[in-house]
């Protein structure tokens, strides 16, 4: 159990979610760049490792999707991982964009001031394995002018091991619809936020949740007005893939 929960960093309302991910190729450099040019001070990606336990983003555990290459990510190491063009399925103007390893993005984010949210995702035999590693490179390579990072996870496997390595770090739970037994979770687990599926959310559940001294952002809303309602109930800030729409909020 972890005994005490690390700070809440102040979070900026609109996240980019997998970067500016609606105008370029998601958990690329690209993307982040977009949304640095958007004005946004906060984005979101998704981690996992390689065969050879680099640290690379990605959301999928395959690379069917943006590579067109079926293969798992843990099935291949980062040269042969950079070696693939993931940007062409989104675009042509974006072909040789490559997946960005962990390092590469911080250097991206220390040089436009944005802060992350970083996503773990669980991959490989070792499922909660990914939550210690991109931990310790956290904690020990964050570029120490920007803001306290978030680390999050739908896994609480993932999130536990994350607070074992590296609990000074701000922790939060994923929940694509809130568990009965979510405080049980989220205490447990030492975190500061929960991430919810915008879809299930009510005002009354988000009441639940900010009562309780946890901050609540929303995924994945793309709606001016809906971001705008959920602010009203009380949500601290939303995940977009177009932060460019959501500038009255």
């Amino acid at each position: 159990m972890t005994d005490l929960p690390p700070a809440q960093p102040d979070v900026a309302r609109i996240i980019a979610h997998r970067g500016a991910s609606g105008h370029a190729p998601e958990n690329t450099l690209a993307g982040f760049q977009r949304a640095a040019d958007m004005g946004c001070r906060w984005v979101e990606f998704d981690c996992m490792l390689t065969a050879d336990e680099e640290i690379v983003l990605l959301h999928d555990e395959d690379l069917n999707r943006v590579a067109g290459v079926d293969r798992l990510i843990d099935d291949l190491d980062l040269a042969a991982v950079k070696a693939l063009d993931v940007g062409s399925w989104f675009d042509p103007t974006f072909a040789g964009a490559t997946v960005p390893t962990l390092a590469e993005t911080f250097d991206l984010l220390g040089a436009t001031g944005m802060g992350a949210i970083i996503e773990v995702k669980p991959s490989g035999r070792d499922r909660a394995k990914n939550g210690g590693v991109v931990a310790a490179c956290v904690r020990d390579h964050w570029p120490r002018d920007l803001p306290p990072p978030v680390i999050s996870s739908f896994s609480q496997a993932v999130i536990q091991a994350a607070a074992d390595v590296a609990p000074e770090i701000a922790r939060a739970i994923g929940f694509l619809t809130l568990p009965r037994d979510w405080r049980a979770i989220v205490d447990r687990l030492g975190c500061t936020a929960i991430h919810a599926d915008q879809k299930h959310l009510t005002v009354q559940g988000v009441d639940a949740m900010i009562e309780a001294g946890f901050a609540v952002r929303a995924f994945t809303v793309n709606e001016a007005d809906l971001a705008a309602r959920l602010v009203g109930w009380g949500v601290e800030s939303v995940f977009t893939d177009y932060p460019d729409r959501m500038k009255l909020v």
